[in-house]
């Protein structure tokens, strides 16, 4: 069963036998209206801060919950003073940061994500390399050749 809220954005008819109408319903999510919307974030003239401290901020700016335990479990090595444009949304800020993790000079050693939990409605980190968030699975293998090596794991 899916609990989540969702606007409508459109209804289309799409045939009619008689009596029986088949529609064609276009939704969005609320959580992609927050993510869209734009935010005005900034740490300059503090301390550079911790990547998901962050990103934490930004997503509680957005209006939406984030996994507290989940994001003082994960940590990143990188730091930095960020700021945000006129245009920054929830969304583009969050994929910005974290390409910081892996693209530049600075950068963490393990995989990392963010995920999104319908069942408590709440943004979670992933760590791959954290058996508290991972829940012991920690390897991945993934062939170049599309080979049968991936199925031994």
């Amino acid at each position: 069963m899916l609990n989540h809220d969702f606007f409508v954005t459109k209804i289309e008819i799409l045939d009619r036998q008689g009596t029986v109408v088949t529609y064609r319903i276009h939704m969005v999510s609320v959580n992609w209206l927050n993510l869209s919307s734009t935010v005005n974030y900034t740490n300059y003239g503090k301390n550079p801060e911790q990547l998901f401290d962050i990103i934490k901020n930004v997503i509680k700016l957005a209006e939406l919950n984030v996994d507290e335990n989940t994001f003082s479990i994960v940590k990143s090595d990188v730091k930095l003073n960020y700021i945000t444009n006129g245009n920054d949304t929830a969304a583009s800020c969050i994929k910005y940061l974290l390409s910081r993790m892996v693209y530049y000079k600075q950068h963490d050693s393990t995989w990392k994500f963010i995920y999104y939990d319908e069942q408590k409605k709440q943004y979670k980190l992933f760590d791959m390399s954290n058996i508290d968030t991972c829940n012991g699975h920690r390897m991945i293998v993934l062939s170049l050749f599309n080979s049968t090596a991936e199925q031994l794991f």
